[in-house]
């Protein structure tokens, strides 16, 4: 956990919002390819995420739920309230689940799982609440679950991670309102891997739109077949917003 905690601390030693945002990337890509989730005997294994990270003095992100969950509990579960406090109800039908990497009081840091694949990858869950509601499992107690799992630290390296050699793509956050808070909103805090035609399996959110993000991020002009190649399928769509040749 030593690597992903030292990440961490660079949020402390610098006040450029740019700068943070790499380093939050940074995070994503690490939680991505070299860890997973361990609940007894099920290894989960995100696959698609989003940060959310709020400091008062450098990093103000409205979109931060500011739960006192999200605050110094690094590598432990918390489950979306309908309030700010531990206390609050879960959210059963529309709450998601995120790992708190928040190691001060000082700010909150969790990442929202929204993808992630189970065991030997052989379960799939897309929907930030199904995964919420599959690590609660079938309890009819939930919130007695929430609070047996929220106490354990669950966040663990992985070995031999299959995940590694994937394709890392960052793109913007999704579901948010853009005009709420239009700056944080832009920023590429969404992380996802295996995605791509050969991965037919994952139904990820905005697909061209990922497609695109990750284009032009790599300032690089575009052949056709590499937009079939991630989409299966080509798209004019992609091709105009990006710089295409032959």
């Amino acid at each position: 956990m030593e690597h992903l905690e030292k990440k961490v601390d660079e949020l402390s030693t610098t006040n450029d919002i740019e700068l943070k945002c790499k380093i939050l990337q940074e995070i994503n890509h690490l939680v991505l390819t070299e860890y997973m989730i361990k609940l007894k005997d099920v290894c989960v294994y995100p696959i698609e995420i989003e940060v959310y990270y709020y400091d008062e003095t450098s990093f103000v992100d409205g979109y931060v739920h500011k739960n006192e969950l999200q605050k110094n509990r690094f590598g432990k579960l918390y489950f979306h309230r309908k309030s700010k406090n531990k206390e609050g109800r879960f959210l059963l039908y529309r709450g998601g689940v995120d790992i708190c990497l928040s190691n001060s009081d000082s700010f909150y840091l969790s990442i929202l799982i929204r993808g992630i694949r189970i065991n030997n990858y052989l379960t799939i869950c897309s929907k930030p609440n199904d995964v919420a509601r599959y690590l609660l499992g079938d309890f009819s107690d939930i919130q007695t679950r929430i609070s047996e799992l929220e106490e354990l630290i669950c966040l663990v390296r992985s070995v031999n991670d299959p995940r590694q050699n994937n394709l890392i793509i960052n793109t913007q956050r999704y579901g948010l309102t853009p005009n709420k808070y239009p700056d944080f909103y832009n920023y590429n805090l969404r992380t996802l891997t295996e995605f791509g035609a050969r991965f037919p399996y994952n139904a990820y959110k905005d697909k061209e739109k990922i497609v695109i993000s990750y284009f032009k991020q790599r300032n690089k002009a575009v052949k056709e077949e590499e937009v079939i190649e991630l989409l299966g399928y080509s798209s004019q769509n992609v091709l105009t917003q990006t710089q295409y040749y032959e």
